[in-house]
Order: C-alpha cells, then sequence, then structure tokens
C-alpha cells in the first residue's frame, strides 16, 4: 500500500483533537501506517532511538528534553506503542512523561501529551514522506525546532522572583529549566549550561542583586546590577536562539547591558501584568499554551 499525501492529511486530522479514552485511534493509525513501506521504515528508525537513556535522565517524573526534532517524534510513538502493549489510554502515561497540567482532568492530561508529543511526531512522520526539504534520508536540518516544552530560566539571587516565575510557566503546562536543580554528572559549569540550553525560548531575571560603577567614577556612583552569570547566560541565548526568544524580566531599577540599549524590557510588577507579556512571547514563538490555566 501507498499513502498518498491527500490520505495522511485526512488521517492526521482527525486526530488533532482526541477523547482521552480513545487512544485506540492513534493505535489504529500506527498499524495503517505499517502497511506502507516507506512509512514502516520510517518507524522501525524511530524506533530504534535510544529513549531509555533520555527518560531516565528526567527519573521519569520530569519533562525528557529532547533534543531534536527525531527524538521528539520517537516520544510520541513510544507513547502510543506503550498504550498499545499495555492496553491502556494516552492519559495513564501523563506523570511518567513529567506532563502535569494545572488541573486534575483526565481530558487536559491526554491533550498534553498530544501538543508535546504525538502531533509533533505525526507531523515529523508526514514530513519526511512527503516534503522535498527532507529528501536526503535523516536530514533534519529544514525542520522547525520543535522542542517547545522547555523554558529556560536565567536568574540571580533572588529566589522569590525564580520560583515565581518557575511556578506559572510551570501552571502553563511547559518545564522551566533551573540550572542548579540539575544533576552534574562530573561536568564543568560551563557543559552543564550548554547541555541543559537545548530550548527555543529563555526568561532572563534581571533581578539588582549586584552594585557596581566604572573605575573611574566616584563610590557615590555605584548603581545596582544583575549578576554576571545572568548577563552571560542571557548574551549566549541572544546569540543563539535570536531577540524574539528572549524575555528579559527585569525587577526594580537595575542597570542593563548598553549593548542592548533600546530593546524593551518587561518590568516584573507586583500586579502581575508581565505574565501575560510572558504568555504572548510563548505563543508568537510558537509555543502551545493556554492562558486560562494559569490565571
Amino acid at each position: 500500500m501507498a499513502i498518498s499525501p491527500s490520505e495522511f492529511q485526512y488521517r492526521a486530522s482527525q486526530l488533532q483533537t482526541l477523547p482521552y479514552q480513545e487512544s485506540s485511534r492513534l493505535i489504529g493509525f500506527v498499524e495503517w501506517l505499517e502497511e506502507d513501506e516507506n512509512a514502516s521504515k520510517l518507524l522501525a528508525d524511530l524506533r530504534a532511538v535510544d529513549l531509555e537513556t533520555l527518560l531516565k535522565d528526567c527519573n521519569y517524573q520530569r519533562a525528557p528534553r529532547p533534543k531534536s526534532p527525531k527524538e521528539v517524534a520517537a516520544i510520541g510513538l513510544c507513547t502510543v506503542d506503550t498504550c498499545k502493549q499495555k492496553n491502556t489510554d494516552l492519559f495513564q502515561l501523563a506523570h511518567s512523561l513529567g506532563a502535569m497540567p494545572s488541573s486534575n482532568r483526565l481530558q487536559d492530561y491526554s491533550d498534553l501529551l498530544l501538543e508535546r508529543y504525538v502531533h509533533p511526531f505525526i507531523e515529523y512522520v508526514g514530513t519526511h514522506l512527503f516534503s522535498d526539504m527532507t529528501s536526503e534520508a535523516g536530514s533534519d536540518e529544514h525542520l522547525m525546532p520543535t522542542n517547545t516544552t522547555d523554558v529556560f530560566v536565567v536568574h540571580g539571587r533572588d529566589n522569590e522572583a525564580k520560583e515565581t516565575v518557575s511556578r506559572f510557566i510551570e501552571r502553563l503546562g511547559l518545564n522551566p529549566i533551573i540550572l542548579h536543580e540539575q544533576a552534574n554528572k562530573g561536568r564543568t559549569i560551563i557543559e552543564k549550561f550548554e547541555d541543559h540550553a537545548e530550548v527555543q525560548f529563555a526568561v532572563i531575571l534581571l533581578t539588582p542583586d549586584e552594585v557596581g560603577r566604572l573605575a573611574s567614577e566616584p563610590s557615590a556612583e555605584l548603581e545596582l546590577q544583575a549578576r554576571q552569570n545572568v548577563i552571560f547566560e542571557m548574551g549566549y541565548f541572544l546569540g543563539r536562539i535570536g531577540r524574539e526568544r528572549v524575555f528579559a524580566l527585569k525587577k526594580g531599577d537595575v542597570q542593563v547591558p548598553s549593548d542592548y540599549d533600546g530593546v524593551v524590557y518587561t518590568p516584573m510588577d507586583s500586579a502581575g501584568a508581565w505574565k501575560m507579556h510572558l504568555v504572548r512571547e510563548l505563543k508568537a514563538a510558537g509555543f502551545e499554551v493556554d492562558a486560562n490555566k494559569a490565571f
């Protein structure tokens, strides 16, 4: 059987929404793919991805951090295969993949896994089967990044600001990456940072943790500053993922880098208006978030 693009698109469209007790439809979709020679080879390639290490790194409790569209797709296929093997539904796998929606509705658990892994899996298969952009076997370079789960939180010494922002990101159904909470595994700080910086969005907390001045200025001219690691990591993300994916959150009267003058900073106000600004920027960056879950 040869799958046509129109038939694939039609079947995929039927899976955009899925009642939480109907995982059998996903299983049927994968079984249908396996009847096509090219699709079957693609599924075999995804099943060969080493997910055990990826899942162990998050202890089966926090969301895994795939580093490529292929790994995201492999997780999506793995969830469907697991539903079939264990005769279970998608929502029952949510906790093992760190999917923690803001409510306890079973449908929300199922929807979160669909958004994070299953829909990217379907998109990955369709792209590789029919798109000229990926005609070279195994090439992912033209695919848009599909890691819309992790958000790196760059912070200084203000733990209250860090916790407030991180918990809000979690309520949006996303996974905040806080470097000191990750295992060291014998790595240097920069190695650990680079390993966890494979994200598509970063929130920078510019909090007044230090004071400083030019050496030529009198001591009375001391200004409040963010910590040096915050400025370094902000520059790293600006260069790596671009200004449109870096959300600079400024608390109080803190000095900002002169090279970044003219860029709009979002004040971390006590009323919480910054939260809607963050939601808007996440959506513009391609993250699927529902603000109703967080307010």
